[in-house]
């Protein structure tokens, strides 16, 4: 038996606390961290990225919507409204992520039928989406009402009409609830409204489009 200590056991590195989204609903993301991070206003696992996010020109076929908009004209009220919800919203969304720089705009066609609404913050939300759990077969169907998709890095959240067990359901019978992509410093969510506008595939190139713009 020897006098000997034994070495004591090395440090317990901490992980760093994973950001969580203030906000239900809010999903998967992936931008480069390395580029987006160096500007950063703090370092470290808690920093905030405070820059104002610049709304993208034009999504796809979608504009902001303003008074210079198509189909926009005679509804200067219902225009300045909708400005200053977009304003308020994008505040709250900020303040749910400790100031990250964030934006809620709505986005419309040439003749304003067809909407997205928009929300880009400059930080982390949950990925992939989710959906709550149904047994689809208990209930005589193909598929539950609700399923989440993804789309490369992007996630979205499917409502699916009722087909029955042992039927292929239709294409275009799955419509985008919301789709979403994020990784540690940003997130792009567009949930669209409109019949028009709800094929999963196409919200979800509709995310990764607006995505590719933000600085």
């Amino acid at each position: 038996m020897t006098d000997e200590t034994p070495d004591p056991p090395p440090p317990v590195r901490r992980r760093p606390v994973p950001w969580v989204s203030a906000l239900v609903g809010l999903a998967g993301l992936a931008v480069g961290a390395l580029a987006v991070g160096a500007a950063w206003l703090v370092s470290g696992p808690d920093a905030v990225d405070r820059r104002p996010v610049r709304p993208p020109q034009r999504i796809g076929q979608y504009v902001p919507i303003a008074p210079g908009t198509s189909g926009s004209s005679g509804l200067p009220e219902a225009l300045s409204q909708i400005k200053a919800r977009n304003e308020h919203s994008s505040q709250l969304l900020s303040e749910s992520h400790r100031g990250a720089g964030a934006l809620v705009d709505l986005y419309v066609d040439q003749d304003i039928r067809q909407q997205l609404t928009v929300m880009i913050y400059r930080a982390p939300s949950p990925h992939p989406l989710y959906a709550p759990y149904e047994d689809a077969a208990s209930q005589g169907l193909a598929k539950s009402s609700q399923t989440v998709e993804e789309f490369g890095q992007v996630s979205c959240v499917v409502h699916n009409d009722p087909t029955p067990a042992g039927q292929t359901p239709e294409p275009e019978s799955a419509h985008a609830v919301t789709c979403s992509r994020t990784n540690a410093t940003l997130t792009v969510e567009i949930t669209p409204n409109g019949t028009a506008t709800d094929v999963p595939s196409m919200v979800a190139a509709l995310v990764d489009e607006a995505w590719s713009s933000v600085i």
